[in-house]
């Protein structure tokens, strides 16, 4: 049906399909990054598929977990929406200290904007299956419509960011993103509100934890004149700093994806737009 597939690279280039989606109950259209298990097992999202849960035939998306020694697929969970569940999950998931997963979903939850779609939540869902909202995003300061998944840090609580929410910065009402962190005890808090302009706008990468008590991110608009989005870090109080802003042309521009890095903390990443052939680049930044 063109619903998208888990596909595996071989060191030599070699690439095979070796899953692909049939949409309906099955999912369709993973957006997410996987994640994988001490067993070798992946588990991540599809962003449709699963319960028709809005009457539209196209469902709410899925968790699911992809066995590569046997090539089996199994749905974990449905999203049903409703109000109370989230919808269209465009991140993948993390895995837990606990063994569970946690993730986000772009909608569902609170209809804080009124526009019935709900402003997104962060769910935990077990490998049998058992899901449950950990925090329903309210819009305004409290942010809104996750687009990035969540990183967990030693302590058990989730960093992450959201696309819209915060100071409306660019007169659309939207909202320009937040970072913010959510305790193993459901206290959220707001560790920096994405004004625009130098500062940054709409991130929609899961973060990268530094293992510093901070974390580094993304944001696809924003970083000056070039509106080529930046690189920035936030701590956990609340410290934010610009660490790059691309510039575009070669330099690359709106940087969608996170970040990774090396054994010396050098960060690594892609743009979408951009570089030598405006088709994207992939960077290396030495932050410190």
């Amino acid at each position: 049906c063109g619903c998208g597939a888990i596909y595996k690279i071989a060191p030599n280039g070699a690439e095979s399909i070796v899953y692909a989606f049939k949409g309906g109950k099955d999912g369709a259209s993973p957006l997410g990054r996987l994640a994988l298990d001490a067993k070798g097992n992946l588990y991540g999202t599809t962003s449709a598929g699963g319960v028709d849960c809005n009457g539209f035939g196209v469902g709410c998306g899925t968790v699911f977990k992809f066995e590569p020694a046997t090539g089996k697929h199994k749905v974990l969970y449905s999203f049903a929406g409703g109000g109370s569940d989230g919808v269209y999950p465009a991140a993948g998931v993390t895995l837990g200290k606990d063994g569970a997963f946690y993730g986000t979903a772009a909608n569902g939850g609170v209809d804080c904007d009124g526009a019935g779609q709900g402003c997104g939540v962060v769910y935990r869902v077990t490998t049998k299956g058992d899901e449950k909202v950990l925090y329903a995003f309210a819009g305004g300061a409290a942010g809104a419509n996750p687009a990035g998944g969540v990183a967990m840090d030693a302590d058990g609580a989730l960093w992450g960011t959201t696309n819209n929410g915060g100071i409306d910065c660019d007169g659309s009402g939207a909202g320009c993103g937040v970072a913010y962190k959510l305790s193993p005890d459901g206290t959220v808090t707001t560790l920096h509100v994405f004004k625009g302009g130098e500062d940054g706008a709409y991130p929609r990468a899961t973060l990268y934890l530094d293992g510093l008590g901070g974390a580094y991110g993304t944001t696809v608009e924003g970083g000056g004149e070039n509106d080529g989005g930046v690189v920035f870090r936030v701590d956990s109080k609340g410290k934010e700093k610009i660490v790059y802003a691309f510039q575009g042309g070669d330099d690359g521009g709106g940087p969608f994806s996170g970040l990774t890095a090396d054994e010396v903390g050098d960060l690594f990443g892609t743009t979408f737009t951009g570089g030598a052939f405006s088709s994207g680049a992939v960077y290396r930044l030495k932050p410190r």
